[in-house]
Parts: C-alpha cells; sequence; structure tokens
C-alpha cells in the first residue's frame, strides 16, 4: 500500500511540475509585420505636381489610389509620419514610418516606383465673340 501512495505522489509531483513548464513559456504569436506588409502595390503609373520633384503628399495620395480597388487596404499611418528615406527623383522615392509615430512598430522601409511629371504653365489665346459678332481676344494662363 505504501508503495502505492508513493508511486502515486511521484506521479502527481511529475505531472504537477510539467505543467508548470508549459505554463512558463510565451504563447503569444510571434508577428513578424514591416511597413512593407502594409502595401500590394509598387508602382504607382504616372503621377504629376508643380514642384520639379514629388512631395510627400503627392506620394501619399497616389499610393492611396493605386490601392483603391484593394480589397480591404486602408492606411494604417498618417501621413504627417511618413518621411522621405532619400530626396525623391522622378522615377522612384523611399519611404518610411517616422520612428516611435506608429502603433504597432513598423519597420523597414518602402520603395515606390512611378512616372512623375511636372504640371507645366502654358499660355493660351482665345477668342470670344461679343456683341454686333466682334471677336475679342482674350489671353490666359493655364497650369
Amino acid at each position: 500500500m505504501r508503495k502505492i501512495l508513493s508511486l502515486l505522489g511521484e506521479i502527481s509531483l511529475v505531472i504537477s511540475s510539467s505543467s508548470s513548464v508549459v505554463s512558463c513559456f510565451d504563447t503569444r504569436p510571434i508577428i513578424d509585420h514591416t511597413f512593407k506588409d502594409e502595401f500590394v502595390i509598387f508602382d504607382l503609373g504616372t503621377i504629376s505636381g508643380n514642384e520639379d520633384i514629388p512631395s510627400i503628399e503627392i506620394i501619399y495620395n497616389a499610393i492611396t489610389k493605386a490601392h483603391e480597388n484593394v480589397v480591404d487596404w486602408g492606411w494604417a499611418v498618417p501621413i504627417e509620419d511618413i518621411l522621405f528615406v532619400n530626396e525623391p527623383t522622378i522615377k522612384l522615392c523611399t519611404i518610411r514610418v517616422m520612428e516611435g509615430r506608429d502603433q504597432p512598430t513598423l519597420t523597414g522601409e518602402v520603395q515606390f516606383t512611378y512616372t512623375y511629371k511636372k504640371i507645366e504653365k502654358s499660355e493660351m489665346n482665345f477668342y470670344s465673340s461679343g456683341q454686333k459678332d466682334n471677336f475679342i481676344k482674350r489671353d490666359a494662363t493655364m497650369e
């Protein structure tokens, strides 16, 4: 009888210590999510603006427009928290999230390609008819 009780005591000790060991492990899944994982489309097509190179606003809006038909896509980071890594060119740019501004932390950089065209001002002459079928020349500037 003593041997049975001793054996039962040893088994309960082993079971309780093994359950303690299992509960010590961190069971939360590891999420390896980078800033690049936020995007599906990396070629923004043709974009344009008034400056020689695109601004962060133009890039931000182009990314949003490129992703408008992607199901369940939306910006997780506001425009104020986005920075250029290097100065953008007329062909590509690299952006990242400002450190300490994103929750959860999105790390890394994302490169987008595009064709940027500066909007040039154009002089136009046109004519309009006035009273008594007189034509009046008018000048205008169009952006």
